[in-house]
């Protein structure tokens, strides 16, 4: 979701760049390469049961006009198509994590994400951290009810998640 973001959100981009250091830009290509990479590279290192997770949406409204959120649906969409890929081509499992999280939102019902802003994410750390105030509470004021800020899941979808993510374990 961080390659999704760099890319469509330019002050995103900037942040990881100078925070992480980055030789090149992400790009649809450079993820299918990581993860082809990383698959490998654990098919040949281990024996462990591999499970590939599609990506979670970003921002509740999966039908959205607003040019940001409909960029990010869009890329969401395609690294998944890309996870999906990868998994097929080397005998793994995939994990559908976007297919029940937008089954679960219901196309448009929900809150766009429209920029990257980091004042609400350090708003929002203060409120949980400092003032203890439970994320339940938070997301909803910010008007999210799969999310606590329009990226990180909350917990109601995290349940729905690690569902799969159990699915997947006790399959094997």
């Amino acid at each position: 979701a961080n390659d999704v973001l760099a890319i469509v959100s330019r002050k995103f981009r900037r942040l990881v760049a100078l925070r992480k250091g980055l030789s090149r830009m992400p790009s649809a290509a450079r993820f299918r390469e990581n993860i082809e990479t990383i698959v490998a590279r654990l098919k040949t290192e281990t024996r462990a049961r591999i499970g590939l997770c599609s990506l979670a949406p970003l921002g509740e409204n999966l039908e959205s006009q607003d040019a940001f959120q409909a960029e990010l649906n869009g890329r969401v969409n395609e690294f998944s198509r890309i996870i999906a890929g990868a998994a097929r081509g080397h005998g793994c499992q995939y994990v559908a994590v976007h297919e029940v999280l937008t089954e679960a939102m219901g196309g448009t019902s929900g809150q766009s994400y429209t920029q990257f802003r980091l004042l609400p994410f350090w708003r929002d750390a203060f409120r949980s951290f400092v003032l203890r105030e439970d994320l339940k509470v938070v997301a909803p004021r910010n008007g999210w009810r799969w999310h606590s800020d329009g990226i990180h899941l909350n917990r109601r979808a995290g349940i729905l998640v690690a569902d799969r993510i159990q699915e997947f374990l006790l399959s094997g």
